[in-house]
């Protein structure tokens, strides 16, 4: 199918509303805390502090050296950066991180993403999806305001989500409509903007809706038009194909490859309607129970919308992209065997597809928006309106009262029967506005509907409820409101210690990754650590670790952190320092307290051994090597010092990730099997330095796979003049 390029004429202030002002206020809106709170930022301070804050600068540092950035040797024993599916360092909202500080850079990609998000989306609605530009910017609020997109929108490897998808199609429908090389051009730079800028889960996902809408596009044909539309995705993907070929070699070997999402969170079907219809801020797992929240007045303005369209590729279009999606991942939830069947699916966030599928749910939405402000719309639409508003205003008590029961409990029951008497009134009054027909007026009760349906949406972001004497004198870091942090969140805390570790030595962190808040390895101070959390993470060392009791696990599996106090073993690991809640355990002489922070329940320890990032093994006793560098893709480790009077196993406690090659002398050095998962090559007597180097592509395949999806466009151009010469 093609989407329409006409649409309903709109005055210039009314563009301006649409297109400029609502976004931009809506963005405002939801960074809102920041203005109000000394040193409050827009920013998480879970994934983006273990991986953004230090992923994306440590990336464009090795550029800045003449490397590519394919391997971060600091985190988790050495964490690929090639077929990361997190830390995307060539996304276009990554390029902020070039010139602030992470979390500022955070605070104003979420604006920006928002406000942008949010006219684009007006327009595709407006002049693709033919609805009127007041229809076409509620549905873009609305879409904005549901979790699904708004919990992500302060994640950096999803921010982009639906604001790619929605510019891949308006460049498509561009395309379809004149096939020219410059909207050729034009489509391509969207793809490649997708490609560079989503983390692995939301590109690979978003792959089936764009091939389906263009089917759709084209007729349903395999035409010229879907070709020439494939060849442009073909040519987006080889320029990450590196690192999406990488992340599928890699993706096995990680901890999360295991991982069964339907057995964390085991839902009926009575639970799933209650999450669909009714916000619920639930601690366990919540961002699975909070992103399929759509309100009553929603989901029956789609069903409306989908009921008046008339048959043809429009409705066909919504069904196939729009509603089967959503029932889909609807009967995933429930039922969680089906999908722990699935390799793929099991371990992955399902509701994602729902960015892309709202989409189309929204548009129907509109549809069924315009249905009901319509005059000749049927009376019991509009008495079910009635209802839906009642609904509403029931939902937004049971919130309340469950959110905040100090303040239901508090409320006197002359306040209670006044609230209910407040509300029935309201009722009452768009009854009557509903009788008289005006299709203005009943817009205005379709909106009320829904700004009451997602009134708990917009606490859940900006605390609208919290007592008021908190709210306006704190930050909050908080789960009910944990998209505001202080900038002071995102830094190794205490941030005294890291002037007592020496760069080029590692740490480990005793404290759960997750919810510490404290990092577990500082690059930028040249600090190693061993984290215990990445969706990369090695299910090797990790089941080693755990194995000899030196980890415990954290968020269902996915993190750990270590907990032991035996030098022997932790010098097996190359840490040197650690920081700890348990300073009983960590005696003399093989620990040197070196601080303390008792705000913060934290001792820093100092092992008394020679521990070294490489040793040589072989024996009961290992023999640490100081003299090991570190830089960018490479490991370097001088052995002059060694003193080698037999061949000895030499270890660099970093993980033998499928990419790396070794050499000692000049001579290809073959990688022994270790429990550990460690490079561990042997050494003889003489030998002065071996080097690890990290290439699971030469640079030259990288190049040309650039320069073959570059290439693209004079094939695409030689076919679209044929055709025009035709």
């Amino acid at each position: 199918m093609e989407l329409r390029e006409d649409a309903r004429s709109a005055g210039p202030g009314r563009r301006v509303l649409a297109y400029a002002v609502i976004p931009l206020v809506l963005g405002l809106v939801l960074i809102g805390k920041v203005f109000l709170f000394p040193g409050c930022l827009a920013f998480e301070n879970n994934d983006e502090v273990a991986h953004t804050f230090t992923g994306i600068p440590l990336a464009w540092r090795m550029l800045g050296q003449g490397l590519l950035p394919l391997i971060n040797l600091y985190e988790n024993f050495g964490t690929p950066l090639l077929g990361d599916p997190v830390t995307k360092p060539f996304a276009l909202q990554a390029l902020f991180y070039l010139v602030l500080p992470g979390p500022l850079a955070a605070t104003v990609n979420r604006l920006l993403i928002v406000a942008f998000t949010a006219s684009l989306l007006t327009h595709l609605y407006h002049r693709h999806f033919s609805l009127a530009l007041p229809t076409a910017s509620l549905c873009a609020v609305l879409l904005v305001l549901l979790p699904s997109f708004g919990f992500f929108s302060v994640h950096h490897p999803h921010q982009g989500s639906v604001l790619y998808f929605a510019v891949a199609l308006v460049m498509q429908a561009r395309f379809n409509a004149r096939p020219t090389i410059a909207r050729a051009f034009g489509a391509y730079a969207a793809l490649a903007a997708l490609a560079l800028g989503l983390g692995m889960n939301p590109f690979l996902l978003a792959l089936p809706f764009l091939v389906a809408h263009q089917f759709l596009a084209s007729g349903m044909r395999i035409d010229r038009r879907f070709g020439a539309f494939c060849a442009l995705l073909a040519g987006a993907l080889l320029l990450v194909a590196p690192s999406l070929t990488y992340f599928f070699r890699a993706a096995p070997l990680a901890a999360r490859s295991s991982l069964d999402y339907s057995a964390l969170l085991p839902y009926t079907l009575r639970r799933l309607l209650a999450d669909i219809l009714f916000f619920h801020n639930r601690p366990e797992l919540m961002h699975v129970s909070l992103c399929i929240f759509y309100s009553l007045p929603v989901l029956a303005l789609v069903v409306a919308g989908l009921g008046t369209l008339e048959r043809g590729a429009r409705r066909m279009q919504i069904a196939i992209l729009g509603v089967a999606p959503f029932l889909l991942v609807m009967f995933l939830l429930v039922w969680g065997g089906v999908r722990a069947r699935i390799p793929f699916v099991k371990s992955i966030e399902i509701t994602r597809l729902l960015w892309f599928a709202n989409i189309y749910l929204l548009a129907a939405a509109g549809r069924g928006i315009e249905w009901v402000g319509d005059r000749r719309a049927s009376a019991p639409g509009r008495w079910g309106l009635a209802a839906l508003l009642a609904l509403s205003l029931y939902a937004l008590g049971r919130y309340t009262a469950t959110q905040y029961p100090a303040l239901a409990d508090g409320l006197p029951a002359p306040g209670k029967f006044a609230l209910s008497a407040v509300a029935a009134a309201v009722v009452l009054e768009a009854l009557l506005i509903l009788r008289r027909g005006s299709a203005r007026a009943v817009r205005g009760v379709v909106i009320a509907a829904l700004a009451l349906s997602f009134a708990p949406v917009a606490d859940f972001y900006l605390g609208f409820l919290d007592p008021l004497d908190a709210w306006f004198t704190r930050c909050p870091t908080s789960w009910e409101s944990f998209f505001f942090h202080r900038a002071a969140d995102a830094g190794f805390r205490p941030p005294s210690f890291l002037g007592q570790m020496e760069p080029g030595k590692r740490m480990t962190v005793q404290f759960e990754p997750v919810g510490s808040r404290r990092l577990q390895s500082v690059p930028e101070a040249g600090l190693f650590g061993t984290d215990g959390r990445s969706i990369l993470m090695h299910g090797g060392i990790k089941d080693y670790l755990a194995g000899r009791g030196l980890i415990e696990y954290g968020w269902h599996g996915m993190t750990y952190h270590t907990v032991t106090a035996d030098a022997a073993e932790l010098e097996r690991l190359g840490v040197t320092y650690v920081v700890t809640p348990s300073p009983g355990k960590f005696q003399p002489p093989d620990w040197r307290l070196k601080e303390v922070a008792p705000a913060k329940d934290a001792y820093l320890f100092e092992s008394t051994k020679p521990v070294g990032l490489a040793y040589l093994d072989g024996g009961p006793e290992i023999r640490p090597i100081k003299d090991v560098e570190c830089r960018g893709n490479r490991i370097s480790v001088n052995l002059a010092e060694a003193g080698l009077s037999t061949p000895r196993p030499l270890v660099a406690t970093f993980v033998n990730w499928p990419g790396w090659k070794g050499t000692v002398e000049g001579r290809t050095a073959v990688f022994l099997p270790s429990d550990d998962h460690f490079l561990r090559v042997e050494v003889r007597p003489g030998d002065v330095r071996a080097e690890f180097r990290f290439e699971p592509y030469t640079p030259m395949q990288i190049l040309g796979c650039m320069a073959a999806s570059v290439a693209v466009f004079p094939m695409l151009g030689f076919v679209l003049a044929r055709r025009r010469a035709g």
